[in-house]
């Protein structure tokens, strides 16, 4: 069996830096089990869990915040107002601002959009962006564009100490 070193755990360096760990999860609406989803993320120990496919519709913003609320974290931003992408945070994190945003509606496809947050850990400040591109790959290409265009300057900046985690189907376009 082969094992990996154990991920460093999360901490603030003396210089102001961080070391943060983020998770990329797809919930699939929560139709598994949602105590092994939330001992998952719990065991994960994760300062963001980035989340595509939250609930969506009755009841979704009650159902985020028990998995958030089981697993450490708070629901910061998404669910059903970005189309299903979210983003949970450990209480460590500050958070300057978040924005859902949906995307044009193709017909005959879901509904697709993005849970975009600024946070900051001690001295680090940090843009995320939670999505779940189409399976389309024209549709997914638009997309992917869509995200760039509203990126913010700085988070794409290879001169700035910001850092953009962007989690989506592996095949979507590389944001950089």
């Amino acid at each position: 069996m082969v094992t990996s070193p154990p991920l460093p755990e999360p901490r603030t360096e003396s210089d102001g830096s961080a070391v943060i760990r983020v998770l990329s999860y797809n919930i699939r609406s929560m139709r598994d089990d949602t105590d092994a989803l939330a001992r998952v993320i719990t065991a994960c120990a994760p300062d963001l869990v980035l989340v595509q496919e939250a609930p969506r519709f009755f009841r979704w913003r009650k159902k985020l915040a028990r998995l958030a609320a089981a697993s450490g974290q708070v629901l910061l931003t998404g669910g059903g107002t970005a189309a299903g992408p979210a983003v949970l945070c450990s209480l460590r994190a500050t958070v300057e601002r978040t924005e859902d945003v949906l995307l044009p509606l193709t017909p005959g496809q879901h509904r697709r959009g993005f849970a975009t947050a600024v946070v900051r850990f001690a001295g680090a400040r940090l843009g995320v962006l939670s999505c779940h591109l189409s399976l389309d790959e024209a549709e997914r290409y638009g997309q992917a564009g869509m995200l760039l265009d509203r990126s913010p300057d700085w988070a794409w900046s290879t001169r700035s100490r910001a850092a953009t985690s962007t989690s989506g189907p592996a095949d979507a376009p590389s944001p950089g």
